[in-house]
This record gives C-alpha cells, sequence and structure tokens, in this order.
C-alpha cells in the first residue's frame, strides 16, 4: 500500500459522534471531581502535618507541581491511547484496502484523486502514489471511459463526479482503458462521504473489473444466437408439415385427429416464438440486432395485434384505444414483437379474464402506448428485476406459466434502440401497467 488512507480514516472515525461526545464528558467530569477533590482536602491535610508558615507554603508549591505532573502524565496516557487507537484502525483500513482486488480512489471536494490502492495504481499505469495527485479529469483521461455503446463519459456525468455532488452510484457499468492498453468492462461504485456538518468532504469510489464476466456472457449469447439460429429450419419445416397435414385431413378426419393437428400447430408457434425471443434477446446482447425503419401508424398497428390476440383470448374483453394518429419511423415487426409481448403478458397473468386495454396517444414529442389488465400484479418485491434477461416474476408460484423470461427484457430493448423508453406500474392482485413510448416522426411533431 503507497498511501496510509489517512483522510479517509480522518473522515471516517467519528462515526459516532454522540459517543465520542459522551466519553469525553464523563472524563471531563471525573477530573473535574478529583481536582476539587485534591484543592479542598489537601491544603487542610499540609497544615495539619507540617503547621503554617514558609514551610506550608514550599509544600503546597510541591503539592502544585505534583498535581500538573500527574495530570500531564494522566493526559499524555489518554491521548497516546486513542492515537494508538487511530493509528491501528487507519493500518487495518490501508490492510484491507490495499488487499482488495477492486481498485479504490478517494477524490478530494475539489476533485483531485488523492488516494489510491494497489489495484488501481496497475489499472492506472503508475508505480506509486507518488504520482497520484491529480484532477479528475485527467483520471477519466487515463482511463478513457465509455458508456457500453462506446460513447465517452463527459467528466461531470462520471460516477466519482455525481459523488462529489452528493449523489451515491451503484454498480455503473462502463467500459475503460488499462494501462496496458486492454479494454476493460467495469462496473463503478462511487459514494460521498460527509463531514459531521454534511458537508461532501471526499468521494470513494470502487472499480470492480467484469471482463471475465463480460466474456462469459458474450459467449452464452452467441451460443443462445447459433442454437436459436439452427431450430428456426427444423421448426419451420415441422410446422409446413402441420399445415400439410392439416389441409390433406380436411373434412375425412375424426375429431381426435384434427385436434391433435390443432394442438401441434398451437405448441410449433409457441416453440417458434420461444426461438424467436431467444434470437432477439442474443442479438440485442451481441449488438447485431438491427432495425428496418418505416414509417408506420402505432395506433393502426396496435388495433391490428389487438385484432389478432382476440382469437386465443376468448375469456378477456380485449379494447383499442386510439385517438388521433401516431406517426413514427420504427421497425414494424420489432414493434409488433413489443405489442405482442405486452398482450400476451396481460392475457396469461390475468387468468380470470377480464378486461385488457391497449391505449395509443400522443404526449409532445413521443407515441405512448399502455397495455393495462386486472389481472395478478406483480409482487413489490419482484418488480425491480422485471428487465432482467431470464427472469419471471412468478417463478415457483401457482401462477408461473413457463416461459423463458426474456420478453420484457427484450421489448425494452427493442424500444431503447428506438429512442423510447419503458415504464409500467402494478400492484400484487390489483393487475398491471406496461407501457413504452417512441418518438413521434418528426413532421408529426412539427404538425402539433
Amino acid at each position: 500500500m503507497a498511501v496510509g488512507w489517512g483522510e479517509l480514516g480522518r473522515v471516517a472515525a467519528p462515526a459516532q459522534p454522540g459517543r465520542s461526545w459522551s466519553i469525553a464528558a464523563r472524563i471531563a467530569l471525573w477530573y473535574a471531581a478529583a481536582g476539587a477533590l485534591w484543592i479542598a482536602f489537601s491544603d487542610r491535610v499540609l497544615a495539619a502535618l507540617v503547621g503554617t508558615g514558609a514551610r506550608l507554603t514550599a509544600w503546597q508549591t510541591a503539592k502544585g507541581w505534583f498535581f500538573v505532573g500527574i495530570t500531564a502524565l494522566l493526559l499524555g496516557l489518554l491521548v497516546q491511547r486513542y492515537v494508538t487507537g487511530v493509528h491501528r484502525a487507519q493500518e487495518r483500513l490501508a490492510a484491507t484496502v490495499g488487499g482488495m482486488a477492486e481498485a479504490v480512489f478517494t477524490l478530494s471536494a475539489a476533485g483531485e484523486l488523492r488516494e489510491v490502492n494497489r489495484a488501481g495504481l496497475e489499472m492506472l499505469g503508475l508505480a506509486d502514489a507518488a504520482a497520484v495527485r491529480r484532477p479528475l479529469a485527467e483520471l477519466v483521461g487515463r482511463l478513457q471511459l465509455r458508456d457500453l455503446e462506446g460513447r465517452p463519459i463527459p467528466v461531470e456525468d462520471t460516477p466519482e463526479a455525481r459523488a462529489l455532488r452528493g449523489e451515491a452510484t451503484g454498480g455503473r457499468v462502463l467500459i475503460a482503458r488499462h494501462a496496458s492498453g486492454a479494454d476493460l468492462w467495469v462496473s463503478v461504485t462511487a459514494a460521498p462521504v460527509r463531514d459531521a456538518a454534511g458537508r461532501v468532504e471526499l468521494a470513494v469510489s470502487v472499480v470492480h473489473d467484469i471482463s471475465e464476466l463480460r466474456q462469459f456472457e458474450r459467449l452464452r449469447d452467441e451460443f443462445v444466437s447459433n442454437a436459436a439460429h439452427e431450430l428456426k429450419t427444423p421448426i419451420a419445416t415441422v410446422q409446413g408439415y402441420v399445415q400439410l397435414l392439416r389441409t390433406w385431413a380436411g373434412s375425412g378426419r375424426d375429431e381426435r385427429e384434427a385436434r391433435a393437428l390443432e394442438v401441434l400447430e398451437r405448441q410449433c408457434g409457441r416453440i417458434d416464438r420461444l426461438v424467436q425471443a431467444m434470437l432477439g434477446a442474443s442479438r440485442a446482447a451481441l449488438g447485431t440486432l438491427e432495425l428496418r425503419r418505416e414509417r408506420l401508424d402505432l395506433g393502426e398497428l396496435a388495433a391490428e395485434v389487438v385484432a389478432q390476440a382476440r382469437a386465443i383470448a376468448p375469456r378477456h374483453r380485449l379494447v383499442v384505444e386510439c385517438g388521433t394518429a401516431a406517426p413514427v419511423e420504427a421497425d414494424r415487426e420489432r414493434v409488433r414483437q413489443v405489442l405482442v409481448n405486452l398482450i400476451d403478458n396481460a392475457v396469461r397473468f390475468s387468468p380470470e379474464g377480464g378486461e385488457v386495454r391497449t391505449t395509443v396517444r400522443r404526449a409532445g414529442a413521443d407515441a405512448v402506448v399502455e397495455v393495462r389488465d386486472e389481472g395478478l400484479g406483480v409482487p413489490a418485491e419482484r418488480q425491480g428485476g422485471l428487465f432482467t434477461p431470464y427472469f419471471r416474476a412468478h417463478a415457483g408460484t401457482p401462477h408461473d406459466h413457463g416461459g423463458l423470461g426474456l420478453g420484457l427484457h427484450l421489448s425494452r430493448e427493442i424500444v431503447a434502440r428506438h429512442g423510447g423508453a419503458m415504464r409500467f406500474e402494478s400492484a400484487e392482485g390489483r393487475g398491471s401497467s406496461f407501457g413504452f413510448t417512441l418518438p413521434l416522426a418528426p413532421e408529426a411533431v412539427d404538425a402539433a
């Protein structure tokens, strides 16, 4: 460890100011009581022992020097004990931080890099901490911080700068450049350290190298993509022959055979949707999800999807509301996929039937789509993972309908690549509302 982490230890030391003041007050009271008793009784004892006059004065002077000496000795012992405790705490902190595999940085309130552990020195390519004291902008320049799309991160938008403004940032994934020139995928957590008055005095940043994890995820996504791609052909072949059999069957097949073919065709369709979801999610993760933009009316597309969904949801009232036209420039099939995912979820998680209402409207420069149901809702403790790949909110419950847990994740990726955003509201037992926004076509915004 090249630095002593003194500033962080100094700021973090008074973690319990109330307890510290309580101890100090007790020590002061004991000292005052002992001093008062000494002054009150020592002169009487001396007078009784040595009498009065010059001899008493000499003894009183000696008594005073004795009191000063004892007080100084006790005070010195107390200070030494306190300083020793602080030094030991700082040594433990230095040993802990120095042994961490993650890079740890502290920055002053002025935005100057003050302390860094061994992993941080290695990441920055610095020999020791003598060259550490430098501004945040230089640190960002050395690391060449970029977002996952490869765009440079402005200094003011870095987790460290936000921490100096009093904000805490947890687990933000960025791309950084190692001193060796290799790119690293890092997870950055930064938090402010405040003084007793609540002012930000330091910012602490922990940078965790997740490159191996990202590489594993990339290999996984490539495998899923290849597997899904290979499955497309046999599934299409089976679907084609099932349809051919149904055509040949005509009215000559009995009811059981007709029902079997219908079930087979429906399950083939389900497998095809799962494969398409796997392929779409892997392409999104690998950055190969292509968009073929065209001008379309979002309300008309929503009405088409709802009309098709009515055939497979006879127990539900599927309603669509479209006000004024909502023209967008988007990939029709991708946006259709988002609508199908949202409406299919609304139907599946409303097992008792009820209304599923799809609304399309305009709000400023955006087209807004909302799909609201009256179904199960999502428990509050599971809502945080809704858009995570392979997450199923009702997994392990009686309402688990299977699936891969990719629909919402893929929908969010598609919407984001169109420049939009997704949102949701849900309450357990009271239904859910999932929606998204897409930018209106430029001429539609101008006309408004």
